[in-house]
């Protein structure tokens, strides 16, 4: 597969590949403003993030990395993200499933978050 699991850190943020040992800490930040209750918003509640991270560690055979996002400043993971939709065949991927606890939304850990993962990641495996 041309996405490759692995450690993206940068200068605020690291993303880490989702693992069962964040459960935990992505319970905590879910907890932290409760988006899950959002309409329109696909976030786990907390009894569901066991399951919501199983799902995506599973998913990882077809392509569709997924990352706990850990502040640097803090040492806290605040949040998931993840590569889904892979197309192999043309090298194409959405990116998406991505929630923050509310202690970093509307931060600069926000943007800087996305845009590092775009940068970073795809200018190593993207033509």
């Amino acid at each position: 597969m041309w996405i490759e699991e692995k450690l993206i850190e940068g200068d605020f943020v690291t993303l880490e590949p989702l693992r069962l040992e964040h459960v935990p800490a992505l319970i905590e930040a879910v907890k932290d403003g409760e988006h899950w209750k959002l309409g329109y918003a696909n976030v786990p509640c907390p009894n569901q993030m066991p399951q919501y991270v199983q799902d995506a560690i599973e998913a990882s055979s077809k392509g569709n990395i997924a990352y706990a996002v850990r502040t640097k400043s803090t040492n806290n993971i605040v949040g998931t993200t993840r590569f889904y939709n892979v197309d192999n065949s043309n090298r194409r991927a959405m990116i998406g499933y991505t929630w923050y606890s509310d202690a970093v939304r509307r931060s600069l850990l926000t943007p800087n978050a996305n845009s590092f993962f775009l940068e970073k990641y795809s200018s190593h495996t993207m033509p």
